[in-house]
C-alpha cells in the first residue's frame, strides 16, 4: 500500500482485501476468544476510520493502522483487568472450553464463588442456564450438547461465553431484591363470563398475583421479575407461561407487561368516598318505595303469610337498587359471548365489600340469591340447582302436591327443596318459602316500583354515583383498558347493596330476622312456557 491520501470508500476497500484477517488473528491472540476478537476487531476498525476522518496518515499507513490497532488492544487488556479484579481468581469465566474434559463446578469455584454462582443460576434465562449446568455440573462434552439442542458446536461455545460473560456480571452485582420479595401486594379477583374454573384458583395464589402487579404498566424481563419478586427465574417462567397462554400476561419482545386493569387502592377509596356521600339518603329513599309497595308485591307473588314484611324487605330493598339500575340480571358485567372479563383490584380496607350474588337460569326458570355477609345471613348457603330449579318451577306451574311426585322426584324434594324452599301444607299444597312469581308478576313489581314518585330522583342519584365512578376509574386506566371501566363501575357500585343493608339495620328500618341462618334474600322466577 503507498503512502498516498486514501477517500473512505477506497480505505474501506483496503482494510477489507489487506488488513481484516491478520487483524482478527492479531486480536485472536490478544483476546483468547473469537467473540472478544470480533468485538475488539470492531472497535480498532471504528477507530481507524474515525482517525483518518480527523487526520489521515500521511507517511505509512501500515504502521499508523497497527499502532491504532496496539493501542486499542493495550486499552481493552487495561479495561478488563480493572474488570477481572472484581471477580474471584477462581471464576468460571478465566477458564477456556474444553470438550473432552469438561471441568466440573468444584475445579473451578471457592466456597463463595459457589454460592455467587448458584444465586445467579436463579437469575439468568433458561437458555444460558441449562447450557452452563450441562457443561459445568453435569460435565457433558460440546458435541452432546450441541446435539442435545440441534445446535452447531461453534453456536454453543458462543453461547455459553455469552452465559458466563451474564453469570461474571452477575457476580458482581450487590443484588436488591425487590420489596415484593418480602412484602407481597395482593389483589381480588372476579371473572365474569365463560371462563375455566382452574383459572380463577389460579389466581388465588401469591406468586402470579404479584407478577402481574410487578409487570402492570412496566414491562418487565423474567429476570427483572425473577429480582422483584425474589423468586427463582425456572419459577417465573413456568408462571409466565401461563399468564401469558391465558392472555394474562402481553408479551412484548423479551419483555412482559399486564394485559389488563387493575384497580388501584386509591380509585377504591375514592369512590367508596363518593358512595358514602349518597348513602344516607338513598337509604331513605329507597326504604319508602319498598314500604310503600310491600302490600302491592304481597298481592302479586306467591308467598306464604309465614314470611313476614320485615324478612321480605330485606330481599326487596336490594331488589330494587337492580331495578332502578336497569341492571337485576347482571347482562352488563356478564355477557354471554362465550369470552371472559377479569374485574381485578388491589386489596384494600374497606369493610363495606361488594355484595356477592348467585345467578341459575334456564329456558324454564331463574334463580337469583344476594350474598348477605353480615347478620348471620352468611350461615345460609342456600344454593338451588338445575334439576331442583326445575322441579320447583314444575311443581307451582302445575300446582302439584308432594304425593304426585314420582320417586325421583321427591328424593329431590326431600334432600333440597322442603323446609328449605317450600314446605307442604296438611292439605298436600305446597307453600313457597321463597318469593316466587310469574314473569308477567315481575314486569308488574319493576313497572310500580319505576313508578313511584321517588323512581326519578333514585335512579338520578345512582346514576350520578356511576357516571362519577367511571370517570375516577378512567382516570387511573390505561388507555388500552378504558373500555372495561364502565364494567369496574358496575361491579363497584354493587357495594350500594351492603351499605343499603347496613344503614337500614342501622337507622332501625329494617329489623334482623330472629333466626337469620333460616333466612335468605332469594327469590325465584317461573318463566312462562
Amino acid at each position: 500500500m503507498s503512502n498516498n491520501l486514501y477517500d473512505n470508500e477506497t480505505l474501506i476497500r483496503e482494510l477489507t482485501s489487506n488488513y481484516m484477517d491478520k487483524l482478527f488473528y492479531f486480536c485472536l491472540e490478544k483476546t483468547g476468544d473469537r467473540y472478544e476478537a470480533e468485538n475488539l476487531v470492531s472497535e480498532i476498525v471504528i477507530n481507524v476510520l474515525s482517525s483518518h476522518k480527523r487526520c489521515p496518515a500521511t507517511v505509512n499507513f501500515s504502521a499508523w493502522f497497527w499502532q491504532i490497532a496496539r493501542n486499542r488492544s493495550s486499552m481493552w487488556a487495561k479495561k478488563k483487568n480493572e474488570h477481572d479484579r472484581w471477580i474471584s481468581e477462581l471464576d468460571v469465566s478465566e477458564y477456556d472450553i474444553i470438550d473432552e474434559d469438561a471441568i466440573t463446578e468444584d475445579m473451578i469455584l471457592k466456597k463463595d464463588d459457589l454460592e455467587l454462582l448458584r444465586r445467579e443460576l436463579a437469575f439468568i434465562s433458561s437458555s444460558y442456564r441449562e447450557l452452563i449446568v450441562a457443561y459445568y455440573i453435569e460435565d457433558k462434552p460440546i458435541k452432546e450438547i450441541a446435539e442435545s439442542i440441534g445446535a452447531s458446536e461453534s453456536a454453543v461455545r458462543v453461547r455459553l461465553f455469552r452465559a458466563r460473560k451474564a453469570l461474571k456480571e452477575g457476580m458482581e452485582m450487590a443484588r436488591t431484591l425487590g420489596p415484593r420479595s418480602y412484602h407481597p401486594g395482593e389483589v381480588d379477583f372476579c371473572i365474569l363470563g365463560n371462563n375455566p374454573k382452574p383459572l380463577y384458583t389460579y389466581l388465588k395464589r401469591l406468586l402470579p398475583q404479584n407478577i402481574l402487579l410487578e409487570a402492570y404498566e412496566n414491562p418487565s424481563t423474567v429476570e427483572e421479575l425473577a429480582i422483584a419478586l425474589g423468586t427463582a427465574v425456572p419459577y417465573i417462567e413456568e408462571e409466565i407461561r401461563i399468564l401469558t397462554k391465558n392472555e394474562l400476561l402481553k408479551e412484548i419482545g423479551d419483555r412482559y407487561v399486564t394485559n389488563f386493569f387493575i384497580a388501584s387502592k386509591e380509585s377504591q377509596y375514592e369512590i367508596y368516598s363518593l358512595q358514602n356521600r349518597y348513602i344516607k339518603e338513598l337509604s331513605t329513599d329507597i326504604d319508602t318505595v319498598v314500604s310503600d309497595l310491600l302490600p302491592d308485591i304481597r298481592s302479586l307473588g306467591t308467598v306464604t303469610e309465614r314470611l313476614s314484611d320485615s324478612d321480605l324487605k330485606w330481599l326487596f330493598l336490594l331488589y330494587a337498587v337492580d331495578v332502578f339500575l336497569d341492571f337485576r340480571t347482571r347482562d352488563k358485567l356478564d355477557p354471554d359471548t362465550g369470552e371472559y372479563r377479569i374485574i381485578c383490584f388491589e386489596q384494600t380496607n374497606i369493610s363495606e365489600p361488594r355484595m356477592g350474588f348467585r345467578h341459575l337460569w334456564t329456558e324454564n326458570v331463574s334463580f337469583f340469591r344476594y350474598s348477605v355477609l353480615n347478620y348471620g345471613f352468611e350461615n345460609k348457603m342456600l344454593n338451588m340447582f338445575t334439576a331442583d330449579s326445575e322441579l320447583y318451577a314444575n311443581i307451582f306451574r302445575d300446582k302439584r302436591t308432594v304425593s304426585s311426585l314420582s320417586d325421583s322426584e321427591k328424593a329431590l324434594w326431600d334432600r333440597n327443596i322442603n323446609n328449605v324452599f317450600a314446605y307442604e301444607e296438611e292439605d298436600g299444597a305446597v307453600v313457597p318459602m321463597i318469593f316466587t312469581f310469574t314473569e308477567k308478576n315481575q314486569k308488574r313489581i319493576n313497572a310500580l316500583i319505576k313508578d313511584h314518585p321517588l323512581a326519578e330522583k333514585i335512579t338520578e342519584t345512582l346514576s350520578e354515583i356511576l357516571d362519577r365512578s367511571i370517570q375516577i376509574f378512567t382516570k387511573a386506566c390505561p388507555p388500552d383498558f378504558r373500555d372495561d371501566c364502565e364494567a369496574f363501575s358496575l361491579y363497584h357500585i354493587t357495594r350500594i347493596h351492603t351499605m343499603l343493608i347496613n344503614e337500614e339495620v342501622e337507622s332501625g328500618r329494617l329489623t334482623v330476622p330472629e333466626e337469620p341462618s333460616g333466612a335468605a334474600c332469594c327469590y325465584f322466577l317461573i318463566k312462562e312456557r
